[in-house]
């Protein structure tokens, strides 16, 4: 009896291990399609609300953080800011002035206020909302001079640009804002929010970097000189928008390339393709066609795009750039553009190459590797026809 028992026993037992095994084996199946589950849920439900979201963008600088803000972002200008296709030229001129309006509205209200009276709220506050109200609105009036197919449209949008290039100019330079500006640090109010005090440094800083401590008549060739260089900048962009260049190659010179890439080209009287310089063709052509002799072609054209009239812009920029930099106290224009950054400035950045030359022996003598490898490679290249995506590591092994 016993033993009929214990075999009982054993039975039961066995018999209660082999489920708890099949249940093992079940869990290690539903592993895999649960941890697929925990990461894919949480993927849809951000989606979801990204969908579902209506942003809305504004300057918060209060104490306290509302609870529930952090799932939302805060934007002031709200929808209404979001790019719009619809904008004829003359919209975009209204629309123009009236955002200038509203902004200098902004800019009068704060330096008009009493030095006692200025406070968070009616000055720095108030200006980031105006800042970031102005920057979205901005984006919908000078984006159609880089995407439009109306020629008008474009030349509008461009001149829009100019318009709010010189308005930025003569915000950055109003000395009455500025100075209340200091005098709100200088009190040294207890707020709570760092960020309050990280944007009150960088506004100083900004204003100083526009020579709002120097006098007057460095202040208004500084102005001037400004103005003119955000002209030229603009004429130089404008220049590459409307280039409309393009090169002429048979299909055997287009080897590589996708049919529905050759579907897109227009076609020349003598039966060749017509590729132009717009990013839609050239990177294409650049990354797939295995004839090196087109490759280079492009690339030539490509950086030679408006060499005629960006290259006296371009000189005149240099020259305006080192006369800024030389009324502002600085010894280059890199030593201008380098205090913002890292670097911090060019002896800086002096020392950093001078210890990199340092490694330059160890270097070299990988050089003669790498230089044999990359020849093997393009060598490869061309016989095969076939454009392998990571050079890197081809290169990397025959260093090794």
């Amino acid at each position: 009896g016993s033993e009929r028992a214990g075999g009982g026993a054993a039975e039961v037992r066995g018999g209660s291990a082999g489920k708890h095994a099949g249940k093992r084996r079940e869990t290690r199946r539903s592993e895999p399609r649960q941890a697929m589950l925990s990461v894919a849920v949480p993927v849809l439900r951000a989606a979801r609300r990204v969908y579902r979201a209506k942003p809305s963008l504004r300057m918060t600088l209060q104490a306290a953080v509302p609870q529930g803000s952090t799932r939302r972002c805060h934007l002031s200008a709200g929808s209404r800011n979001r790019l719009r296709w619809d904008l004829s030229p003359d919209d975009i001129r209204r629309r123009t002035e009236e955002l200038i309006q509203r902004v200098k509205r902004v800019y009068d209200s704060v330096g008009a206020l009493d030095m006692d009276r200025v406070s968070y709220e009616n000055t720095l506050r108030a200006l980031a909302d105006a800042k970031v109200t102005y920057t979205v609105e901005r984006h919908v009036l000078d984006f159609p001079q880089y995407v439009s197919a109306c020629r008008e449209l474009r030349a509008a949008s461009t001149e829009a640009d100019k318009r709010l290039s010189d308005f930025d100019v003569e915000m950055s330079m109003r000395e009455d804002v500025f100075q209340r500006l200091v005098v709100l640090q200088e009190k040294q109010l207890c707020d709570p929010k760092p960020e309050a005090k990280r944007l009150m440094e960088k506004v100083i800083k900004l204003g100083r970097r526009q020579g709002l401590h120097l006098s007057r008549e460095i202040q208004q060739e500084i102005k001037s000189t400004s103005k003119l260089i955000s002209e030229l900048s603009i004429d130089f962009n404008k220049n590459l928008n409307e280039e409309n260049s393009y090169l002429l190659f048979t299909e055997e010179e287009l080897g590589g390339l996708a049919e529905s890439y050759m579907r897109g080209l227009e076609k020349a009287d003598d039966g060749r393709y017509k590729v132009s310089l717009e990013y839609p063709q050239y990177y294409p052509l650049m990354k797939r066609c295995f004839i090196p002799e087109t490759r280079r072609k492009m690339e030539a054209a490509f950086q030679s795009r408006c060499k005629e009239e960006n290259t006296s812009i371009l000189e005149r920029l240099i020259s305006l750039r080192a006369k800024m930099a030389e009324l502002l106290g600085f010894r280059t224009h890199a030593d201008y553009v380098l205090e913002m950054n890292m670097a911090r400035n060019t002896r800086n950045v002096s020392r950093f190459l001078g210890t990199l030359l340092l490694f330059h022996a160890e270097v070299k003598l990988y050089t003669k590797t790498e230089e044999q490898v990359l020849k093997m490679y393009s060598s490869y290249f061309n016989k095969s026809r076939w454009v392998p995506f990571f050079p890197p590591v081809i290169s990397l092994i025959g260093c090794i």
